[in-house]
């Protein structure tokens, strides 16, 4: 799970630089006048921030189900080992009688 946290961390550090290199770069290139850069830029900057508000929605649906599997998981180990646990504890009182 770790592992999954440091990648996903990663690739939205790429996102975001990513992001504003494009934005950048776009300006030295940019054929048309300082209005419609403006005006694409912004543009451009909407739909970087749509997708990032996409990605960490659906990150956070992702990152609630993981919590909620691992929770569902640690009670069903808690109560295995509960049961071992009580199983121990009858065959060591079964045997000291």
């Amino acid at each position: 799970m770790k592992q999954k946290t440091h990648f996903l961390s990663i690739f939205l550090k790429g996102l975001l630089v990513g992001g504003i290199a494009a934005s950048i770069l776009s300006l030295f290139t940019a054929p048309q006048s300082g209005v419609e850069t403006r005006r694409m830029l912004q543009e451009k900057g909407e739909q970087v921030r749509d997708g990032m508000v996409h990605t960490f929605g659906s990150t956070r649906k992702r990152v609630n189900k993981l919590i909620a599997d691992t929770r569902k998981r640690t009670n069903q180990i808690a109560r295995r080992v509960g049961s071992i646990e009580r199983r121990i504890s009858h065959l060591s009182h079964r045997a000291v009688n």
